[in-house]
């Protein structure tokens, strides 16, 4: 890790003007700008610091000796961004800071060895901080710590430790060990029953990425009652299976942001006995701990306090079930965002206590949980919210979630918001405004309403009448992903939808657009294919009903974006079908038969329109009871194949009469069909006609045709005159008139099969949007969910797998392989997946090329400063070869320039070292 020294210090300290202070008052070296250069200069392995401590280098700076005996090394500094052994011993060396090769080199150290009874100062943070090499650290049990306070960083960055023993430690004045272990990549076990804590306030980062530590032991005299920061204590311990808090004592704590972060195998965590009511923060504090399968919080986990929750508990991928009921009061809580992101396993949540009055972020908040069923929450407020964006998303299983009661009035990201519900066959938006999306300070690099209903396969109803989306029409220059851009994308079932006189779709070149003129937009309403069942087209209800719309005009999908898309909209809310087909439909035959299966009746059919209903009353028949429908249902639609319904009945008579079955089957059956007896107008056939309708029916589209005269006058004892033949052939037109008046009317929009045949082929009329710049051999990275193709035509059949939307440090990486088009001219990347350490690295496919879904993994222009996301080395060469130093997360260094280095970026700090420009490890400030 490069460090930097005031040259005046410096100076003083070659020439002997400085003098060594007592125990606890060496002085520090500070740092300045450094110049890394080369002369000649004679290379000096040993001199003093701190007090009487001798040091000793071998000539291969291999090993280093420090010696006298009660001694006492130098203090840490604030302003030491390493060991203040490192720092003091270098100063000798080169006290002009021109010879890099004459420098000590803490990271070149294979052994540190204590040969004498020695003593640490008041400050002993960082002391053996870098010492990468060093697997052991030889006569530490020489080492007297009675005096140091704090001990922050003290072993930081000891890579290769793999064994440190602390028994002999006195820590009973120590206040500070955050980081004190921190980044021991290598050290497996642990044991600090012996340390005194109980001064001790701060344990933040205190284990930080100890890669294989397996068996921590801290014991009874682990003291954690007057600590107030745990935040990262333990997070990134990739092998720790389990850890044992039952003695911490977390009453004055305020900080546990990331406590357990990306602990890769931590199966179970009992924290059941933690009080918790001075803690503010728990973000990401369970964040991404993929083997967690059992987490217990008891009744003194207080959020009283708390403010944000943000990815709390994201990325716990198998854990199934989570009680939250102890989170009594929220009313502090401003940050919910990503809070379940990625709970992929958890299948039921309760959260009807919280409070979320002051919230206004929860964007993400339920994203990816792709097992959750059911969710309510009807009791939270959302008054204050200005972020709903992928809320929902990726919910792939959720079928029931009440959001009643959500204001929107403050909201101005609504993107993605349900984009992946797939579950959702309606939603309740009555309460949501969208007047919010105004604002400006969101709308700029923001997202709008884009993809807020998109991938909704199983969606049938929406109704976004109070919607304002006007602003998206001429506030294209505030921010390119904040439109209505694939807003039903993939909604292949939405077959009512209802827009209101605000409702406005961004199209492109409307007026006042300001934004590429190259780039396309649509909200991608899908196109119905045209069936048995449906036109194709759109219509309005306008006074008539959701089975037989009314309105003037049918529309394509394309022409009602169109009509949506200018200043000529309807003026009011309007609901939008899909126009039903009239059809005749094949008849449903209807068959009367006893326990036996012996025909008792004669047969009846039924006609109406396909996808209208049907409904069949069975009445009594003399010496019979109805029993069930054996064949066929009772209720149904007609459809364009023939159906057959049996009534089996059941015989009440006692003693079988031949002499009046005839007669009674022909004067007392007066039950007719509508058809039949209100349309027959030939006075004598009365009698014959109504013989042979022992069946009421409810027929809700149309009138039943009935083939009366071809049954009722063979069963009919009296012969009747040619006047029946016509009455019932009246009868007969009549009813076929009725039916098809009625046909003309009525439909219903029944066929979801129908519905769903349609998704494979439905498609986007408007063509991608591209970024122009990208070019083969270029490194990209994935900002959003998004999917890879085994070839440039997207489906469902080609689609590989998805990449889920990550946080900044983990989103997939790619390097563009070549550039290709689909056959509808849209343009593709051809990409390797070549994220560091991730399970898909080396996959190949295609991506989409449309703006807002990969960014520049690389940054093109020099930032002033950048905060690390992550430790990070620096090297001499452009090349990132030859190790200088190793900078800790979270700092910030100052850049000089940007320098190009073949598909990649290096930024060139003050010293001359080189650092990558990759952004998924450094932010640009």
């Amino acid at each position: 890790m490069p460090y930097l020294k005031t040259s005046l210090f410096v100076a003083a300290l070659a020439v002997g003007l400085i003098a060594p202070a007592a125990v606890g008052t060496t002085p520090a070296a500070t740092y300045g700008t450094p110049v890394i250069a080369h002369a000649d200069s004679t290379f000096i392995t040993s001199g003093t610091i701190g007090q009487d401590c001798h040091w000793a280098l071998t000539n291969d700076g291999k090993t280093l000796t420090l010696s006298g005996k009660n001694a006492t090394l130098p203090n840490g500094s604030p302003n030491f961004a390493v060991s203040p052994i490192e720092a003091l011993i270098d100063a000798e060396q080169d006290p002009g800071q021109q010879n890099y090769s004459a420098e000590f080199h803490a990271d070149q150290v294979t052994k540190l060895v204590l040969q004498d009874p020695m003593n640490t100062g008041t400050d002993a943070s960082s002391l053996f901080s870098g010492f990468m090499r060093v697997d052991k650290i030889d006569g530490l049990e020489n080492l007297n710590t009675t005096a140091a306070t704090t001990m922050n960083s003290m072993f930081d960055n000891d890579q290769y430790l793999t064994d440190l023993d602390l028994s002999h430690f006195d820590t009973h004045n120590v206040t500070d060990m955050s980081s004190m272990f921190s980044d021991d990549e290598l050290l497996p076990s642990l044991d600090l029953s012996h340390l005194n804590t109980k001064q001790v306030t701060n344990m933040s980062y205190m284990f930080d990425s100890d890669f294989k530590l397996t068996n921590l032991t801290l014991g009874a005299n682990f003291d954690t009652h007057g600590v107030t920061d745990m935040s990262y204590m333990f997070s990134s311990d990739a092998r720790l299976t389990n850890v044992d808090l039952s003695m911490f004592d977390t009453s004055s704590v305020t900080n546990m942001h990331r406590m357990f972060y990306d602990d890769s195998v931590l199966a179970t965590l009992d924290l059941s006995h933690f009080a918790t009511p001075a803690v503010t923060d728990m973000g990401e504090m369970f964040n991404s701990d993929p083997a967690l399968t059992s987490l217990t919080l008891g009744t003194g986990f207080d959020t009283q306090n708390v403010t944000t929750m943000n990815h709390m508990f994201a990325g716990d991928t198998v854990l199934a079930s989570l009680d939250t009921s102890h989170f009594v009061t929220t009313s502090k809580l401003t940050d919910t965002s990503f809070m379940f992101d990625g709970d992929a396993a958890l299948t039921k949540l309760d959260l009807s206590h919280f409070d979320t009055s002051n919230v206004t972020d929860m964007d993400h908040m339920f994203d990816g949980d792709a097992a959750l069923t059911q969710l309510d929450l009807g009791s939270f407020d959302t008054s204050n919210v200005t972020d709903m964006s992928n809320m929902f998303a990726g919910t792939t299983k959720l079928s029931d979630l009440n959001i009643a009661n959500f204001t929107t009035a403050q909201v101005a990201q609504f993107g993605s918001m349900f984009n992946g519900a797939a579950s959702l066959t309606q939603l309740d938006l009555s309460k949501f405004v969208t007047t919010g999306v105004v604002a400006v300070s969101y709308m700029v690099g923001g997202t709008g309403m884009s993809n807020m209903f998109a991938g909704m396969t199983a969606l049938k109803r929406l109704n976004i009448a109070n919607f304002d989306s006007r602003v998206f029409s001429t506030a294209e220059y505030l921010g390119e992903d904040a439109t209505t851009d694939h807003l039903f994308q993939g909604d292949n079932q939405l077959t009512e939808l209802t827009l209101g006189p605000n409702t406005q779709f961004l199209l492109g070149l409307n007026a006042g657009y300001q934004g590429d003129p190259d780039t396309n937009h649509s909200p991608d309403l899908p196109a119905i294919t045209p069936s048995t069942t449906y036109t194709g087209k759109w219509r309005a209800v306008a006074g008539g009903t959701l089975t037989a719309p009314a309105g003037k005009t049918a529309y394509s999908s394309d022409d009602l974006v169109k009509l949506y898309s200018g200043e000529n909209r309807p003026t009011a809310a309007t609901t939008y079908v899909w126009e039903p087909l009239v059809t005749l439909g094949q008849p449903v035959t209807i068959h009367y038969v006893d326990e036996q299966g012996k025909s008792i009746h004669a047969t009846r059919e039924l006609s109406g329109n396909v996808g209208s209903s049907y409904t069949i009353t069975p009445d009594s028949l003399p010496d019979y009871e109805f029993v069930k429908a054996s064949q066929g249902a009772l209720k149904g639609t007609y459809s364009a194949k023939p159906q057959q319904v049996t009534l089996v009945y059941h015989s009440t008579a006692t003693t079988p009469s031949s002499d009046t079955s005839s007669s009674s089957s022909s004067s007392n059956n007066t039950s007719s069909s509508s058809t039949s007896s209100s349309n027959s107008s030939s006075s004598n056939s009365s009698s014959s006609n109504t013989s042979s309708n022992n069946t009421s029916f409810n027929n809700t589209s149309s009138n039943s045709t009935s083939s009366n005269s071809t049954s009722s006058n063979s069963t009919s004892s009296n012969s009747t005159s040619s006047n029946s033949t016509s009455s019932n052939s009246t009868s007969s037109n009549n009813a076929t008139s009725t039916s098809n008046a009625n046909a003309t009317s009525t439909s219903n929009t029944t066929g979801t099969s129908n519905a769903n045949s349609t998704s494979s082929i439905t498609s986007s009329s408007t063509p991608n949007v591209t970024i122009p710049v990208t070019k083969k051999g270029q490194t990209i990275t994935a900002v959003k969910k998004l999917a890879l193709y085994r070839t440039p035509n997207f489906s469902q059949h080609t689609r590989k797998f998805y990449y889920a939307q990550r946080p900044r440090t983990k989103r997939p990486q790619f390097i563009i392989t070549g550039i290709a088009q689909s056959r509808a001219g849209h343009k593709r990347y051809l990409v390797r997946d070549v994220t560091p350490n991730a399970k898909r690295k080396g996959q190949t496919g295609y991506l989409t090329a449309k703006s807002g879904f990969t960014v520049n993994t690389y940054y093109q222009h020099a930032p002033k400063r950048v905060e690390l996301l992550s430790g990070t080395n620096a090297y001499r060469e452009v090349a990132l070869k030859h190790r200088v130093k190793h900078f800790k997360r979270g700092q910030v260094l100052r850049v000089k320039k940007l320098v190009n280095y073949h598909s990649t970026t290096r930024l060139v700090l003050t010293n001359g070292t080189y650092i990558t420009g990759n952004k998924a490890q450094v932010l640009a400030k």
